[in-house]
């Protein structure tokens, strides 16, 4: 239920709906789907290793979700130590 939740998705569950948690579990699956599509990959280039998580914007960046303007963004805040 939390991570419906999370994600926006409401839910009620009814005595007689056999199939509402199934029904929630596959809106849940098809949102995560839509999360995990691959991000068009950056011109820049992380040092092997790098994952971290933006704690303030709660994004993750590595070298499979970098995008050109969030590489642009850090190596701007001064976080050029990370890049190759």
């Amino acid at each position: 239920m939390r991570i419906a939740k999370s994600y926006g998705i409401e839910f009620s569950g009814r005595s007689n709906c056999r199939n509402c948690f199934n029904d929630l579990a596959v809106q849940i699956y098809n949102h995560e789907q839509k999360l995990n599509q691959p991000v068009q990959k950056s011109k820049y280039r992380l040092r092997d290793g790098v994952d971290v998580r933006i704690a303030a914007t709660g994004e993750r960046i590595n070298n499979d979700t970098l995008t050109d303007e969030m590489a642009e963004r850090l190596i701007k805040s001064g976080l050029k130590k990370y890049f190759v």
